[in-house]
C-alpha cells in the first residue's frame, strides 16, 4: 500500500475544534467573548459546537489517512485532489449540516429559520477547506524527502535530460538479450540486459534483479530488488516475453511483478480488484503504489499463479 503518514496532531485538532466552535457560536451575534460568557446559552451552544467540530475534524483526519494509504499527492495529484474534495470537504460538510439540524431539532428550532444556512454554514465550509489545506501542506512536508526524487526522475525522463547525476536512477540502453546458455524454457536462462550507467556498461540479470516492471508518465521502468530504478526503452509486452521467466506475472496493462517481492495482497480500491502488498523493506523505497493494482480480469489467474508457482532463491 501507499505509505501511511503519521500526523500526530491530536492536540492541534482539539484546539482547532475549540477555536472553530467559538468562532461559529459568536459569528453574527455582535457579542464579544466576554459578553457571551455571561449568558448560560453560550455554554450549551459552545459544547454542542465543539462536539460537532471535533466530529468533523476527526472525520477529515480519518478520511485523509485512508486516502494517504492509496493515493499520493506527489504522484496522483489530480485524482487525489478530486477525492479529497469529495470525501474530505463535501462529505464532512453534509455531516455538519445533519449534526446542526439534529442540534436545532433538540433545541426546538427549525434549522432553515435560524439563519444557519446563510450565515454559519458558509463559514463552516470555509473552515473545512482550511482544515483540508492544512492536511495537504502537512502531508507534502512530511513526505517530500521520499517523493521528490521519484517525481524528479519521471520529469527528467520526459525531458530526455541525463539521469546519471541521480544516485538511484540510470538511463538504460537495451541491446539484444544475452543468454548464458540455450534452453527451451526461459526459467533456465539467464537473460541479461545491457545497461549504460554513466561511463560504464553493466549487465542486469532480469530474472534475479528485477522486481517491478511498470509504465508511468509515458515511460517504462524497472525497479530492482535492491531499490534502484532504471528507465528502459522497450514495451512492457516485449520485456515480459523476451526477458522474464515464470516468476513474473503481468497484473495489469502497465505492470509486471516478480513473485519474490510480494508480501501479500488485499482488496483493491475498485470492486473485484486486488492491491499488491510488497515486502516492508521495499515499501519505503518503492512509493509509486498506484501501479500495484491487479486488474479485475487478472485476479483469478494471479491467485492461481501465486498458489502454484514456487518461490525461487534470489
Amino acid at each position: 500500500m501507499a505509505q501511511s503518514v503519521q500526523y500526530n496532531n491530536l492536540l492541534f485538532r482539539l484546539i482547532g475544534s475549540l477555536v472553530a466552535a467559538g468562532f461559529i457560536v459568536l459569528h453574527g451575534t455582535g457579542l464579544t467573548l466576554f459578553q457571551a460568557m455571561r449568558k448560560p446559552a453560550f455554554y450549551i451552544a459552545m459544547i454542542a459546537s465543539f462536539i460537532i467540530a471535533l466530529c468533523l475534524s476527526s472525520t477529515v483526519h480519518l478520511i485523509t489517512k485512508q486516502l494517504d494509504k492509496r493515493y499520493s499527492w506527489w504522484l496522483s495529484l489530480p485524482y487525489r485532489a478530486l477525492l479529497q474534495f469529495l470525501f474530505g470537504l463535501c462529505l464532512p460538510a453534509i455531516l455538519a449540516f445533519l449534526l446542526a439540524g439534529l442540534y436545532f431539532t433538540i433545541m426546538g428550532a427549525d434549522i432553515f429559520e435560524t439563519g444557519y444556512v446563510l450565515v454559519d454554514f458558509p463559514v463552516i465550509i470555509a473552515i473545512l477547506a482550511l482544515f483540508n489545506f492544512y492536511y495537504v501542506v502537512h502531508n507534502m512536508w512530511l513526505t517530500a524527502r521520499q517523493y521528490v526524487p521519484l517525481r524528479l526522475q519521471h520529469q527528467i525522463a520526459d525531458t530526455q535530460e541525463p539521469l546519471s547525476i541521480y544516485e538511484n536512477v540510470q538511463e538504460t540502453i537495451v541491446e539484444e538479450p544475452i543468454h548464458e546458455k540455450k534452453s527451451d524454457t526461459k526459467s533456465d536462462q539467464a537473460v541479461l540486459l545491457l545497461i549504460s550507467s554513466g561511463n560504464k556498461n553493466l549487465f542486469m540479470d532480469v530474472n534475479n534483479e528485477a522486481g517491478i516492471i511498470y509504465r508511468i508518465s509515458g515511460n517504462n521502468w524497472i525497479y530492482t530488488n535492491t531499490g534502484k530504478t532504471y528507465l528502459v526503452k522497450q514495451s512492457i509486452k516485449e520485456i515480459l516475453t523476451t526477458y522474464c521467466n515464470s516468476d513474473f506475472f503481468q497484473i495489469s496493462r502497465q505492470t509486471v511483478i516478480h513473485r519474490n517481492i510480494i508480501e501479500g495482497y488485499e482488496q483493491g480500491t475498485k470492486s473485484g480488484t486486488l492491491l499488491i502488498l510488497i515486502k516492508p523493506d521495499l515499501q519505503v523505497r518503492f512509493i509509486d503504489t498506484s501501479v500495484l493494482n491487479v486488474s479485475q480480469d487478472k485476479v483469478a489467474d494471479f491467485k492461481k499463479w501465486m498458489e502454484n508457482t514456487p518461490k525461487t532463491d534470489r
